[in-house]
């Protein structure tokens, strides 16, 4: 898989992100990816995750628009996840 090339403070959250994730430690990675995302909401892997987050917690309104702002962030080329 290519790195992923991102300005430092969105590599920062991101990493910060998963990090948390990582520990297990749901909310504080939530709001990590949700400040990236305001920072960059064409953030594909950001979108997934965040949809993947309010899948498990019953948001189901909200795991759909983060499934479709991946797809949008997704444009022309999809990466494979993304295909069908």
């Amino acid at each position: 898989m290519a790195a992923l090339t991102m300005p430092a403070g969105v590599e920062r959250l991101w990493r910060r992100a998963q990090d948390h994730l990582a520990r297990g430690q749901v909310i504080p990675a939530r709001v990590a990816l949700e400040a990236l995302v305001a920072r960059d909401p064409s953030f594909l892997h950001a979108q997934l995750v965040l949809g993947g987050i309010a899948w498990k917690q019953d948001r189901m309104e909200e795991a759909v628009q983060r499934a479709f702002a991946a797809a949008a962030a997704a444009g022309d080329d999809p990466p494979p996840l993304l295909r069908r």
